[in-house]
């Protein structure tokens, strides 16, 4: 499959952390980690968000870690398949807890 890069711009580069008040994260770094995954839901009312989710290796499953919200399903999609494109995994996953919960619930 070939994946047609996004141009990086505010609107797609930067992605919000769950659980962390104003952290986020790029677009490149989430393409670049092996352990990450992405998948496209509608938000609800307009417009899409780019679900992600990584490998927590403390906590042995998948847990949300970032999202994007953009307007428009095939942006969405795009940005998901770009970040998917290095992942041996599939992308199957239904629910997910959120990073931090896992954290605190670790403990």
């Amino acid at each position: 499959m070939t994946i047609t890069p996004i141009p990086a711009t505010s609107n797609t580069n930067r992605f919000q952390r769950y659980g962390k008040a104003f952290a986020t994260v790029s677009l490149a770094e989430l393409a670049n980690h092996d352990g990450t995954l992405a998948r496209v839901e509608e938000s609800g009312s307009e417009g899409f968000y780019v679900e992600v989710a990584r490998w927590d290796a403390a906590a042995d499953q998948w847990a949300r870690y970032a999202f994007l919200k953009v307007f428009d399903s095939t942006t969405a999609q795009a940005l998901a398949d770009q970040i998917n494109a290095n992942s041996a995994q599939l992308p199957v996953f239904s629910r997910l807890p959120n990073h931090s919960d896992i954290h605190r619930h670790a403990h």
